[in-house]
């Protein structure tokens, strides 16, 4: 899973931000 916008998805998810999940 690509996190590339944080703000899209859960907020624990900005540390992982711009990285595969």
């Amino acid at each position: 899973e690509k996190i590339e916008e944080p703000n899209v998805v859960l907020p624990h998810r900005i540390e992982y931000r711009g990285t595969t999940k």
